[in-house]
Order: structure tokens, then C-alpha cells, then sequence
């Protein structure tokens, strides 16, 4: 393992687990901007890009059990800076 492993490791911290997922499934992802479209394409393409985002389970996690959800707002946080 290198030092930089070792010192992502240490910053992932608690939710690390959550940030190596999203790095994995964020990668296979296209969630770029594209500055081309018009507002109809431009909200087609944002739909697209939520539903590619469900089956992480970071959307769920931001929900109650009651909900629907999986009621974890550390992964919801943590997924959601992920994002940026």
C-alpha cells in the first residue's frame, strides 16, 4: 500500500466505506454538465442522471425506515459530498 493509500484511508474516515463505493460507481457514470442543452434537454438529461444515482442507495439513505428509506444521514451526506 502506498502513502497516498494510507493517508485516503485516514481522511475517508468513518464513511469510508461510502466514498469507496461512490468512487467506484461515480466513475462508470457520465453526471458531467453540458452547458449545450436547452432547458427541456437539459431537464430530460438531470432526470437521466437521478435515476442512475438510485440503485447506490445513497438517495434511500436520506429517508426514514418509515419513509422508505434506509434512515442512514451519514451515507446521505457522505454520498451527497461525493457528488461535488
Amino acid at each position: 500500500m502506498t502513502l497516498a493509500d494510507e493517508v485516503r484511508i485516514a481522511l475517508d474516515g468513518k464513511w469510508r466505506h461510502v466514498r469507496e463505493q461512490s468512487r467506484r460507481e461515480l466513475a462508470e457514470m457520465d453526471l458531467a454538465y453540458d452547458h449545450d442543452l436547452g432547458l427541456d434537454d437539459a431537464r430530460e438529461r438531470t432526470f437521466a442522471q437521478l435515476k442512475q444515482l438510485v440503485p447506490t442507495g445513497v438517495p434511500a439513505a436520506g429517508f426514514t425506515k418509515d419513509h422508505g428509506g434506509t434512515g442512514d444521514p451519514g451515507m446521505a451526506v457522505t454520498g451527497i459530498e461525493m457528488l461535488a
